[in-house]
């Protein structure tokens, strides 16, 4: 299914490559078999809404820009209609506006109604912005990760992002031309 994606050239949302995304499931594999699902900085859901069709079982996804919010809406609903025998297949998607350069509060406060907790967490800002590493602080901060769980963090293959913070160990980096993925797990 193709997704929709943001008009022209912009450059305020950047989908991850075909390619990346691909390879990046592929290391994943199995784990996305039942998985929630924590997609921060969205975008267009291009993440969380691979791992729903490989297996996840639910998906939160976060993002503040107001193109990025009606884009995920908009691929919720392709989504929907591509899964049109499976009409619960939506239900477990939530989409929730938060500026997560302020902290992951909205999360929390929309816990209630969502899982507090999540196998893998996407982690894919805007490149070059130091968000990556300001958010990765925070998850380690917060028990969002479940026992066993992944935060994959996508940045500029030229950053670089800390290995271990008190809780989150990085046990795998890959780079694929511009762009490298991090992943860690709880230590």
């Amino acid at each position: 299914m193709r997704l929709a994606t943001p008009p022209g050239k912009s450059n305020a949302i950047r989908p991850t490559s075909d390619r990346c995304r691909e390879a990046l499931f592929s290391i994943l594999g199995e784990r996305l078999d039942d998985a929630t699902i924590l997609d921060l900085y969205a975008g267009t859901g291009a993440l969380a809404l691979e791992a729903l069709s490989r297996g996840a079982k639910s998906a939160v996804l976060v993002d503040n820009s107001s193109t990025a919010l009606a884009l995920l809406r908009k691929n919720v609903l392709r989504l929907k209609k591509y899964n049109i025998d499976n009409p619960d297949f939506c239900q477990s998607i939530t989409i929730i506006k938060s500026d997560l350069r302020k902290g992951l509060n909205a999360i929390v406060r929309s816990s209630k109604s969502t899982s507090t907790t999540f196998d893998i967490i996407f982690l894919d800002p805007p490149y070059g912005k130091g968000l990556a590493q300001r958010t990765l602080k925070d998850l380690d901060s917060n028990s969002f990760l479940a026992t066993g769980g992944l935060v994959v963090a996508e940045e500029r293959s030229k950053v670089v992002l800390s290995e271990k913070f008190a809780h989150l160990k990085c046990i795998d980096t890959r780079k694929y031309g511009d762009t490298r993925f991090w992943i860690y797990t709880i230590s």
